[in-house]
């Protein structure tokens, strides 16, 4: 039986499937990370079906809005006034992206963005982007 090329590329080059020094790979690399923050905080919002820890990075005071639509939808039909009014915005706006797949985490990559001049007066360049890399989270969350 011949062998696949990713198992051939992984005999030869094992270091190209670890994960840089810099990401984050275990819970308690994320919890570490969590205690961390400076600008901002971290706080746990509930517990996972795993019984994982559920984080939450906030920065500001909460700004309440009444969308009419999810953000998938509104950001998909270049109406993102459906999900929030920039008007009602007061500072910058900030968003924590983490992909899931079903039930685990699975080359996640959680994005922190901040924005220099808020939603009103663009959307890009952005100003700072904190990568958290998440590629072995050590079971199901």
């Amino acid at each position: 039986m011949e062998q696949s090329p990713i198992a051939d590329l992984r005999r030869k080059r094992a270091d190209l499937f670890e994960a840089p020094g810099f990401w984050r790979t275990t819970l308690e690399d994320i919890a570490e990370a969590a205690s961390a923050v400076e600008n901002g905080a971290a706080s746990i919002i509930g517990k996972s079906a795993g019984g994982r820890d559920i984080l939450s990075f906030s920065y500001g005071a909460f700004e309440p809005q009444t969308p009419t639509a999810t953000i998938s939808s509104a950001m998909a039909s270049d109406r993102p006034q459906a999900f929030f009014d920039p008007a009602d915005c007061t500072g910058p706006p900030w968003s924590f992206y983490f992909q899931t797949f079903f039930h685990h985490a699975s080359g996640a990559v959680p994005l922190l963005f901040e924005l220099p001049h808020g939603i009103r007066e663009c959307y890009y360049p952005l100003e700072r982007i904190i990568d958290i890399g998440l590629t072995a989270i050590e079971s199901w969350l």
